[in-house]
């Protein structure tokens, strides 16, 4: 079966002849191509010539341009009128997406059953097959992703929207996603759309306890979350969830019967956590390119306000001869880039090398920062989980007692200031508060 949608091809050709003022918020995305009815292809093919001659993109002229330039009328101007009688009206941006995944599926098939003919030829080279292959994703891609450039009067209106915005804020209300702590969001106003945060510690530190209990707090927002969990399976991860929610430690939730009191409990604590707008993907060894064709159809199905990733060791690196630090550093820029298309906070979790262990204090640093520099580069900002107790520093050397007690270091803070910021942590329920 051909992928295509040959109903909204007709009804957003004919929106555009009702609404051509649309044409240049998507003229960008708008090729031939894109359609898969010849017929549909000629109609776009007369609207952008009629928009390179800067004539209206309307009915009348749609219909003349077929006649006359083309020099073709196999429709008629009551086929066309048929068309913008079941327009759409709206949304052009969302629906031009939707073709455009249309168009590249096509493509793509379209370009895997050459390569599967061409493999079959016992004389075709196998590195030249790889070639043409990899051009050809390139082409598809550049066809589809010419972004805009903005003027300088563009920003000027985006800024006063975001004046706007932040005016309307009642005491205590964020502008960004709420991180469940009161200092954290007072130093950061929540976690910012089109920011890549760094999560980094030592294995055993409570990376994942603390990247949940990010996630907790934005869902008590109403918003959705996606969670790539690449190392637990959905209930492992759901299960911390839990034990968070109602400090029940987390080995009743996975391998100890619990009591009628605890059991009560979960009943009534995690309703609104189980209607939530959660999703998990738990499919390890998932690449760059599946986390983003998954982000970028969850964001215009759920509108999802936040991506987190655990972790970015395992993110699969492809079978290429680049090194270690250069896979990295295209899968950090890949994410950086993702999280300012879809305009939401990435949350990306990090291990930290052995060096840190060399240090006396245990402290973590920017430059215990696994594998590649890049990371570091391109984070908005870097956040390091440091328990003293864990490495048994009892206390902070000024007589403070370190028990229970967990530093979020924020080491990077590209549109902030740095701090140091002390929180409790429950070991029984992997929980920080």
């Amino acid at each position: 079966m051909i992928p295509a949608n040959t109903k909204l091809e007709g009804q957003f050709l004919g929106g555009l002849m009702i609404n051509s003022c649309e044409f240049k918020y998507i003229q960008e995305l708008f090729h031939e191509e894109l359609f898969y009815d010849e017929k549909n292809q000629l109609i776009a093919k007369a609207i952008l010539s009629l928009n390179n001659a800067s004539k209206t993109i309307d009915l009348i002229n749609v219909s003349n341009e077929l006649e006359s330039t083309l020099k073709i009328n196999p429709i008629s101007f009551y086929d066309l009128s048929l068309l913008t009688n079941d327009a759409i009206l709206n949304r052009f941006d969302e629906k031009i997406l939707i073709l455009s995944e249309f168009y590249i599926k096509r493509k793509m098939m379209y370009k895997l059953a050459d390569l599967l003919e061409k493999t079959q030829e016992s004389t075709s080279d196998v590195f030249e097959l790889l070639a043409d292959n990899e051009k050809n994703t390139n082409e598809i891609f550049n066809k589809i992703s010419i972004s805009k450039t903005f003027t300088a009067l563009d920003c000027a209106i985006e800024m006063d929207k975001h004046l706007d915005k932040i005016d309307k804020l009642t005491d205590g209300e964020l502008i960004g996603c709420d991180t469940g702590f009161s200092e954290l969001n007072k130093l950061t106003s929540g976690w910012q759309n089109s920011d890549l945060i760094i999560l980094a510690a030592r294995p055993g530190m409570g990376k994942t306890s603390l990247m949940l209990k990010f996630v907790n707090s934005v869902l008590n927002q109403n918003k959705s979350v996606l969670v790539f969990s690449l190392e637990m399976s959905k209930l492992q991860l759901y299960a911390r969830m839990c034990s968070q929610i109602t400090s029940i430690p987390l080995y009743k939730f996975l391998k100890e019967k619990m009591n009628p009191y605890e059991k009560e409990l979960y009943k009534n604590e995690t309703f609104k956590l189980s209607n939530s707008q959660l999703f998990i993907e738990d499919k390890s060894g998932i690449s760059i390119n599946f986390i983003k064709v998954k982000a970028r159809k969850l964001k215009r199905d759920k509108d999802i306000s936040m991506i987190v990733i655990d972790y970015i060791g395992l993110i699969d690196k492809g079978n290429n001869n680049k090194s270690t630090n250069d896979q990295v550093a295209e899968i950090s820029g890949a994410l950086k880039g993702l999280a300012k298309e879809l305009n939401i906070p990435i949350i990306l979790l990090s291990q930290l090398s052995r060096e840190v262990e060399k240090l006396n204090d245990k402290r973590p640093m920017l430059s215990h920062l696994r594998d590649s520099g890049a990371i570091e580069q391109d984070a908005d900002m870097v956040m390091f989980i440091y328990r003293p107790e864990y490495y048994g520093i009892m206390d902070d050397g000024a007589g403070n007692s370190t028990i229970g007690k967990a530093e979020l270091i924020v080491a990077k803070h590209r549109n902030g200031a740095l701090s140091d910021i002390i929180v409790n942590f429950n070991g029984n329920c992997t929980n920080f508060y």
